[in-house]
């Protein structure tokens, strides 16, 4: 896997040969042109197991439906979106297309 940065003419090589995500592979590619998603992945993920388990343990005796909630909806839910959307967006950038 090569991690080099590529140049703007690499790139534009690249997509002239209808090869969309740059002529990197898939972490290169997810840290040098996906870095927001990047971020909004993880932190879905962290935070959203954080902020339920602290509010299991805020309600030791009954848990309320928060909790499942946000563990459920940005712990589980939103990165598993995130995921795809991008592994969709890596494979079709691969294959020359664009959305």
């Amino acid at each position: 896997m090569n991690w080099k940065k590529r140049t703007q003419a690499e790139v534009d090589a690249a997509v002239a040969a209808r090869d969309y995500t740059g002529g990197y592979e898939w972490w290169p590619w997810l840290w040098y042109m996906r870095k927001g998603y990047l971020l909004g992945f993880f932190g879905n993920l962290i935070l959203g197991w954080a902020g339920g388990i602290s509010s299991f343990a805020e309600h030791n005796e009954n848990p309320d439906w928060i909790s499942y909630g946000v563990i459920g909806f940005f712990g589980i839910f939103a990165p598993v979106l995130i995921g795809f959307l991008l592994r969709r967006d890596y494979k079709e950038g691969k294959k020359g297309i664009s959305r």
